[in-house]
């Protein structure tokens, strides 16, 4: 992250900059949104195991698929869902929503469990389905 170890410098010694310092090198730029960042320092925070940080996997039927954390040897995957994804007209969403069901149970027939989780779910509840599917391994 030589770009924000730059910026870091140029602001050094300004209040705060002792947490962005030790931030840096938890900085991950394969986040793709703000919810996968934010999950991630989450993650790290409850000493989770880390993931791989998108990450193509195959589904049963031979498909690939791009997903937001792998915990390959456990065989999780976890996808924080921002709703901006799935479209804006009623047709979008329910195409979306139909075309990730299929990619879900692809990856589920492949052995993988998924976790899934939104901004409105509240913290606590999916990090208990994680810890339940990372201890299963």
């Amino acid at each position: 992250m030589p770009l924000l170890e730059a910026a870091y410098l140029g602001e050094f010694g300004w209040p705060g900059t002792v947490v962005v310092r030790d931030g840096i090198p938890l900085a991950d730029a394969g986040s793709e949104s703000p919810l996968e960042s934010w999950s991630r320092g989450v993650m790290i925070k409850e000493a989770l195991p880390r993931p791989v940080i998108g990450a193509h996997v195959q589904g049963a039927s031979g498909a690939w698929y791009w997903v937001d954390f792998l915990w390959a040897g456990a065989g999780v995957i976890g996808e924080a869902d921002g709703i901006g994804k799935y479209g804006t007209t009623d047709d979008d969403v329910r195409q979306a929503m139909t075309a990730e069901r299929r990619r879900q149970a692809d990856l589920e027939a492949a052995g993988y469990v998924v976790i899934r989780w939104t901004w409105s779910e509240p913290t606590g509840q999916w990090l208990r389905r994680l810890r339940r599917a990372l201890g299963r391994a």
